[in-house]
């Protein structure tokens, strides 16, 4: 492939000037950048001398590619409409030749080029389907990038270039000289995209100022060289800046007529912007449709609440009269689309904030291209986009996990083999017990609403009530949605968050005592509802709607009304009222709060965890009993086994992968699977074997690798003895595995005896130390003497 480098030049034919300038600023302010991170650094204890390049680097990262979200954003996008081509602007990173471009494109199988930014100004990319394009010439420069080359099967030819102008008028213009001599340089069908960093005509620009020079440069560029646009459908503008205030349409896509001519139904259309000030262009050069997509049940489904009740509820009402096998096939087909309405439903319920948010987004950017946004829709615009960066933080760093957990990294992947859903569910009910960072951070948010309750006379208790708790906020968690912040976020954490077909906010219950801080009105102590919502008319007569118990209960209790309650709806709820006042004892203990997702009413961020988790439905996943006096690592990987998630040859087939022989490489005489390997391979047979005479158990056969998890319950043991076989099990099974990896890779070969002696010698080293057998010795333990 060749590569060309073209600089951009002023009119004296020099290489700095203008384009010079705009470098060295972006370079100063990396390097200030980076001497303010250091400095926060030493301020909060972290010292970062001597570690500049590293701190560089991370900063410049932050661009296109290293954001928490932009990453899996252009992934998502990418996948999902299917794009052939991809040209990003603004990467922000000078050095991209250790990034992994997988992590933007979603698989290996693309071409990839890129100039490197100056500084953090700049940057550009391009990706592209390695079995659609053909490119043989590269001509890079600072501001635009040319790939040039065949469309595969057609054989035409075709040239796209990826643009981000500067911003003078100047340096542009001088650009559109260079992009004219590139359009002219040689045949075929012509693209160029990306952020002109100009506009054509005045209505093109709201906002901001309207520059004639640049416009008709720009536009004189365009009719020089007879490139040609499509009509933009989702939007009029393209960039939306200062929350919609500033709109303009500086990104576009520029075709050849030859280009256009070949392709005169292709679409552009300006996607919705989530986490950039730049809406994303696709243009589609046609409508495809590729069939039916064919329907498939993930196990993943098989954790969520409610699917085998739909599953169940639809066999048992479908009704069909006909012969046996369209029966069965109309009865299947009626299952599906059961199935199909119940995971609609539940995927809007897992990200109902974020799908409001998606529509709220789509709504007012269609609102800012005919006028401005009010002081209540800029709000609800900025939330909104808040709402979206806080879920793709999690997901990034819930990615990190996923990485990290599987022996993967940002620079290389691996196999995730197990959901993460089964993952991040709790021990008890066959997950590994990682908690899910959303379900966490939720706990920890609720904790806050708890202390505001629990710990009335604290100073930033009264600093919140001060803020929030206006004259008409009748809420006993109050929130001023004029106000930002974080105290935003906690309620309605506590309101959106939905337990048992209740909020959050629902398990707060008040226990009255002296009746001093309760709230009569407000706050929940009848039942999980506020008395505001249970007796709705005479709330809106009470006249001091703050009151607290104390002033409505007792001898100094009263009523103080607007008027007399009159109306047949108003006695009755006057009733129920006057029925628990009377029930209702104040004494001299302190007022305090209860938590009724817990038996004993104490709150605790793990009570919230725990009931969350607990709503969900895990009975059809099974539940390995771990086994607590070996290490994790050998419980984790019988737990992967039992799924048949290791990496044997049979697993490894069912995913695809390329190279892979099927026979055992212990035994060569089966199809290598958890169940051969373990139950029915020679040497494992053999290793067996030896295991019962030692421990003097009568000899097993087992036929499947649950069997074998469950040995240490039908062999006659009890007590710590039945628990020690339980062990061994796990650790024989861990052995093997061992002794299978250094035949498969390191060529070692297997000898039973030393697979058993591993066995004993693991075994004797952690029976000692975590079963706390200290007084037992190895002749004690070679005997299997261990009572």
């Amino acid at each position: 492939m060749a590569e060309v480098e073209v600089p951009v030049e002023n009119d004296d034919g020099s290489d700095e000037g203008i384009i010079g300038q705009e470098s060295m600023e972006g370079v100063e302010g990396v390097a200030k950048e980076v001497e303010a991170t250091i400095s926060v650094g030493i301020a909060v204890g972290v010292d970062l001398s001597g570690c500049e390049v590293v701190v560089k680097k991370s900063i410049e990262d932050e661009g296109v590619l290293g954001g928490d979200e932009k990453g899996p954003w252009i992934r998502e996008l990418r996948c999902k409409f299917g794009i052939d081509f991809v040209a990003l602007q603004e990467s922000k990173s000078d050095d991209l030749s250790n990034f992994d471009f997988s992590k933007l494109w979603g698989n290996k199988a693309f071409g990839m080029e890129y100039v490197g930014s100056v500084g953090q100004s700049g940057g550009l990319i391009c990706l592209w389907d390695s079995s659609i394009f053909d490119f043989n010439v590269v001509v890079k420069n600072r501001y635009f990038l040319r790939l040039s080359g065949v469309i595969k099967g057609s054989g035409k030819r075709i040239n796209l270039i990826n643009v981000y102008a500067p911003q003078g008028v100047a340096a542009k213009n001088v650009l559109w000289g260079l992009i004219e001599g590139e359009l002219r340089s040689s045949s075929g069908l012509w693209a160029v995209m990306g952020d002109f960093n100009a506009v054509r005509f005045a209505e093109e620009r709201k906002g901001s100022i309207f520059k004639n020079s640049c416009a008709s440069n720009f536009n004189s560029f365009i009719h020089r060289t007879g490139v040609m646009e499509y009509g933009m459908k989702g939007s009029q503008f393209t960039c939306i800046r200062d929350n919609g205030r500033k709109l303009s349409k500086i990104d576009r896509v520029l075709v050849s007529s030859e280009f256009f001519n070949l392709w005169p139904d292709a679409c552009l259309r300006a996607l919705p912007s989530r986490f950039s000030d730049h809406c994303p262009l696709l243009l589609s050069s046609k409508v495809s449709s590729y069939g039916a997509r064919p329907f498939r049940v993930f196990n993943s489904w098989l954790l969520l609440d409610g699917y085998e009740e739909v599953v169940r509820k639809a066999a048992m009402e479908f009704e069909f009269e006909g012969s046996p096998d369209t029966r069965l096939s109309r009865k299947l087909a009626f299952i599906r689309g059961r199935i199909k309405e119940w995971k609609t439903e539940t995927d809007d319920k897992l990200h109902q904030e974020e799908n409001l948010a998606v529509e709220e987004i789509d709504k007012l950017e269609q609102v800012m291209g005919y006028r401005n946004l009010n002081e209540e829709e800029e709000w609800v615009y900025v939330e909104s986009k808040k709402v979206l960066k806080e879920a793709a933080v999690i997901n990034d760093l819930e990615g990190m996990i996923r990485r990290f957990l599987w022996g993967g990294s940002s620079e290389s992947s691996k196999i995730h083999w197990v959901a993460w859903d089964r993952v991040a569910s709790p021990k008890s009910v066959g997950g590994l017990g990682i908690c899910k960072l959303g379900v966490s951070n939720i706990a920890l948010l609720s904790k806050w609403g708890w202390r505001f309750k629990e710990e009335n006379n604290r100073l930033w208790v009264k600093v919140v009530e001060a803020m929030h708790n206006t004259g008409r906020c009748w809420d006993f968690i109050p929130t001023n949605n004029a106000l930002r912040g974080v105290w935003n976020n906690i309620v309605k954490v506590l309101s959106r968050t939905v337990v048992d077909n209740m909020p959050l906010r629902r398990f707060f219950k008040g226990v009255v005592g002296d009746g001093v801080s309760v709230a009569f009105w407000l706050d929940p102590w009848v039942g999980n509802e506020p008395l505001k919502e249970m007796c709705p008319n005479l709330f809106r007569l009470e006249r001091n709607k703050k009151c607290k118990v104390n002033s409505r209960v007792g001898n100094g209790g009263g009523w103080s009304w607007y008027r007399m309650p009159a109306s047949s709806s108003e006695l009755e709820e006057l009733d129920f009222l006057v029925n628990v006042v009377e029930s209702v004892e104040l004494n001299g203990r302190r007022d305090k709060w209860s938590w009724l997702g817990d038996k004993k009413g104490n709150f605790s961020v793990r009570s919230v965890r725990k009931m969350m988790y607990d709503a969900a439905d895990y009975s059809s996943l099974y539940v390995l009993k771990w086994c607590k006096w070996i290490p994790a690592k050998c419980n984790v990987f019988m737990w992967q086994a039992v799924m048949s998630k290791i990496p044997t040859a049979d697993a490894l087939i069912r995913r695809n992968m390329a190279g892979v022989e099927g026979m055992c490489s212990v035994c060569e005489e089966g199809l290598e699977s958890v169940e051969h390997l373990f139950t029915s391979c020679s040497v494992a047979l053999m290793v067996w074997n030896l295991i019962c005479k030692w421990t003097h158990v009568q000899r097993f056969f087992a036929f499947s690798f649950k069997d074998l998890i469950e040995m240490h319950d039908h062999v006659g043991l009890k007590g710590k003895a039945k628990v020690v076989f339980q062990g061994i099990i796990f650790i024989s099974c861990w052995a093997i595995w061992r002794a299978r990896n250094k035949l498969k890779f390191e060529g070692i070969k297997i000898k039973v005896e030393e697979v058993v002696s591993e066995i004993k010698s693991m075994g004797f080293l952690w029976v000692r130390s975590r079963l706390k057998m200290y007084s037992l010795s190895w002749s004690d333990w070679c005997k299997y003497e261990i009572m």
